[in-house]
């Protein structure tokens, strides 16, 4: 279906990358097997050590590739040689596969629900960028504009917004790891029944992950125009009001996740399903409304970020209800209240106080924003001695495994 996609996207030159684009599928889906039986058997070194591998070297080759010349090709084989490499070596990690048994109907109907709810997950986390390419070529291309020069309309407000996306989703990638933690330890203990446990585990995670994930997405949404130009080229600052609105959104998203998977962690994946399938029909009309209202123009950045944003909150409400009905918990509201109020603060000093600058001073400016943060989780009393008592603690562990 390639070129039927590229056709919708209004780039019918894109359909051979798409093409392409489907061996990394399939290498990623047999590297995901092996990775996850890390995680099940609680290895999370070992699962750390693969996936930093696995990004080193995807970064390494797509950067290369393109250095080289070959620009937009070299980054889609960079990513398929990157992901063919790691599953191979992943397969051999793992060793043989041992033996046992396990109900097949049971299995079959628990991981076809997972599938089914992964692939609508990652509709959620890139559809927003699909649907402002497509909208905004097709409403250029009925202003008058020829199919090439609405394409490249289309590609140009993509690029600008696809770079905005990437350094919003920076907060997520750092609390994923929470998120495999979890899942193991929460499917454990409720399997055992143990009622208390699991409500201390739920809250600790939600509040801990609620700590780190505003925190980085406050520095996005406080500083935006400082943050795209310490990675890209000064036209990008144009999508800093896109990066704004999609720090709070990806914050609500990585929020989203974490309800999830205590949801699928339990065994209730169909729960899960509801809470995405909620955020993802919500990302869908708020993009769509917001696009088609901003019109072919660069206003229709920041308006497919805001939609994508109510889209990704709704998603973060519904996962919230559906971990409280369920267990008769969530984050703790003081926590809650806490880290809305520092980083209410952080990001109104930052857009009010903090001026466009230099790279090191940029750079400065984005470290400040997170110091403050947590200093002001510090004086109101939500981050104290045990929490840094727990980073001693893991650092520990950590040094003593080396």
């Amino acid at each position: 279906f390639a070129d039927l996609m590229a056709s919708a996207l209004g780039s019918p030159d894109l359909a051979y990358l798409m093409r392409l684009t489907a061996g990394i599928i399939v290498a990623y889906s047999c590297y995901a097997v092996f990775i996850g039986s890390f995680n099940g058997q609680k290895l999370f070194s070992k699962q750390a050590l693969f996936d930093i591998s696995y990004v080193t070297l995807k970064t390494t080759l797509i950067i290369g590739l393109a250095a080289a010349g070959f620009e937009v090709l070299g980054t889609v084989v960079g990513f398929l040689t990157a992901a063919a490499i790691i599953a191979v070596v992943a397969a051999v990690s793992a060793g043989p596969v041992g033996r046992g048994a396990f109900p097949a109907g049971r299995y079959f109907r628990f991981a076809v629900t997972l599938v089914v709810y992964t692939f609508l997950l990652n509709l959620v986390m890139s559809f927003d960028l699909f649907l402002l390419k497509g909208i905004t070529s097709h409403l250029a291309l009925q202003s008058g504009e020829s199919v090439e020069a609405a394409s490249d309309f289309g590609k140009t407000l993509a690029g600008m917004y696809g770079a905005a996306q990437g350094l919003a989703f920076i907060p997520y990638q750092a609390i994923i790891s929470i998120a495999f933690v979890a899942f193991p330890l929460i499917s454990k203990v409720t399997y055992l029944g143990d009622k208390d446990k699991t409500k201390q585990y739920i809250r600790k995670t939600l509040r801990f992950s609620l700590l780190v994930i505003v925190g980085l997405a406050s520095v996005f949404a406080a500083v935006p125009s400082q943050a795209l130009s310490l990675v890209f080229p000064s036209e990008y600052v144009a999508a800093s009001g896109a990066l704004g609105w999609l720090a709070v959104g990806i914050a609500a998203f990585g929020m989203m996740v974490v309800a999830n998977t205590i949801l699928n962690g339990s065994g209730r994946p169909l729960r899960a399903m509801i809470v995405v399938i909620a955020a993802l029909a919500a990302v869908c009309v708020g993009v769509v409304v917001s696009v088609y209202a901003a019109g072919a123009s660069q206003a229709a950045l920041s308006a497919s970020a805001r939609g994508t944003a109510i889209g990704m909150f709704v998603g973060m409400c519904t996962g919230g209800l559906m971990v409280y009905k369920t267990f008769g918990t969530f984050w703790p509201w003081a926590t809650f209240l806490r880290v809305l109020a520092a980083s209410v603060a952080v990001v109104l000093g930052g857009r009010f106080l903090l001026p466009q600058a230099g790279a090191l001073i940029s750079l400065i400016e984005c470290g400040a924003v997170l110091v403050i943060y947590f200093v002001i989780l510090g004086a109101l009393g939500e981050v104290g001695r045990e929490d840094w008592q727990n980073v001693k603690d893991v650092l520990g562990k950590t040094k003593r495994r080396s």
